[in-house]
């Protein structure tokens, strides 16, 4: 009798735990690029390293390609670019692209977006729009400061967009350390003014803040990777050019579309071989929102031949880290 009981037993546990693994079996995850959306459906690439080239694609060349294609039913709200983590409950592998049902997913990545929703109609979209707008930035070491949206107005064809701003870095806590920052925006570029009344400012110029650069045009249109434009200037009393080139336009974390620029001046002091490098970041609807300084130096051998060139030493940099 109690030999019959086991028996039943042991077949019991086997019974139930090929159900549970069954269970199991018919449920699984899922990881890959969204290529393309349709209705409650989307298909997807198990790969996650494409590119934006590859992104652009039809969907011929997606099918003739090793892009590991899944087909996946019951997903809205998924966009072109994403990397996302489908929870799968059916697949079907007897087709090419295989064949899926999602339970859920959930987005890991918005790497990226097709460039024609990567638009905006005018420079001026990149900058708050409501008076009292408060951005603090903070950066290296004590680095901080704060800046208000003061003013916005209309001047010969262009908006004027005034920032005031005051430093918040640990020295002079108890003077007034204040700034005027303007952005001037028309059809084509941004320039940006500084009026500074920081005493303890590093650059000891009242039109420089953070930049060696007075009055720079910090963007200029078309917005697009690789648009370039030069500019003169003079610092401590030398003459030099300085070329800005549009590097980077895609989303950041929380989706908003964002540009960075790379401003480069070779022979800042032909004795050390020294090029500036300047980096901006600009996020629409915020404006300037990461600034760093970037220093490269390149060594003389004894030949006088050019040694391998050192990286890249960020000297100085911040951004923003709160905003109401």
């Amino acid at each position: 009798m109690k030999k019959g009981f086991f028996i039943v037993g042991v077949v019991a546990i086997v019974l139930l735990g090929s159900l549970f693994l069954n269970k199991r079996g018919d449920s699984f995850s899922l990881e890959g690029m969204v290529l393309a959306t349709g209705e409650s459906e989307v298909l997807m690439s198990k790969r996650s390293d494409l590119t934006i080239e590859d992104l652009e694609m039809d969907e011929k060349s997606w099918l003739d390609g090793a892009y590991e294609l899944v087909r996946v039913k019951n997903i809205s709200g998924a966009q072109p670019g994403m990397i996302i983590r489908v929870q799968v409950k059916k697949m079907e592998s007897n087709s090419y692209p295989q064949q899926a049902v999602a339970h859920s997913y959930e987005v890991i990545e918005h790497r990226y977006v097709l460039d024609e929703e990567m638009r905006i109609d005018s420079l001026i979209e990149l900058f708050p729009t409501q008076v009292g707008y408060l951005q603090r930035f903070s950066g290296q070491g004590e680095y901080g400061h704060t800046q208000t949206l003061s003013s916005i107005s209309e001047s010969e064809g262009a908006t004027v967009i005034e920032f005031k701003g005051n430093m918040r870095d640990g020295y002079g806590q108890s003077e007034s350390r204040s700034f005027l920052l303007t952005y001037e925006v028309n059809d084509q570029e941004v320039i940006e003014h500084v009026k500074n009344q920081d005493r303890y400012s590093v650059l000891r110029q009242d039109n420089l803040l953070s930049s060696i650069i007075p009055n720079k045009v910090v963007l200029k249109a078309p917005l697009e990777v690789g648009n370039q434009w030069t500019e003169s200037f003079v610092y401590q009393n030398v003459n030099y050019e300085a070329t800005t080139e549009i590097v980077r336009k895609g989303l950041d974390a929380n989706g908003q579309l964002v540009y960075e620029t790379l401003t480069t001046v070779p022979n800042i002091n032909e004795d050390c071989q020294v090029t500036y490098k300047e980096t901006r970041r600009f996020s629409v609807g915020s404006g300037m929102t990461a600034f760093n300084n970037v220093f490269s130096f390149k060594e003389s051998t004894e030949s006088g031949e050019d040694s391998n060139q050192a990286e890249d030493v960020y000297l100085f940099g911040y951004s923003l880290s709160s905003d109401e």
